[in-house]
């Protein structure tokens, strides 16, 4: 996932897309990483579902929700800040 932040911002890109197998939609989900999906199931090497979101939307809902995990994928910030608001400090 941090790899995809850094494409998506060395790229200029504001969202992302994908075709995904169900089992990592729900994984990422534990992890707080929700995609919307943009259409019904596909066949394509397996079952997968197309989905896409916006990329400071997405990872303003990991802060809120795990940040410990917007902190490992964003290297605190310095891949993708976020806009206008102060960081949260995590507890150790």
């Amino acid at each position: 996932m941090r790899a995809i932040v850094e494409m998506t911002r060395d790229a200029g890109m504001t969202h992302v897309t994908a075709v995904v197998e169900p089992a990592l939609i729900r994984l990422l989900q534990r992890l707080g990483i929700r995609f919307e999906r943009t259409g019904e199931r596909v066949t394509y090497h397996g079952t997968r579902y197309p989905v896409y979101r916006n990329m400071s939307d997405l990872l303003e809902e990991i802060y809120e929700h795990r940040p410990e995990i917007w902190h490992a994928i964003t290297d605190s910030g310095r891949i993708w800040p976020r806009a206008n608001q102060e960081k949260r400090v995590l507890s150790a």
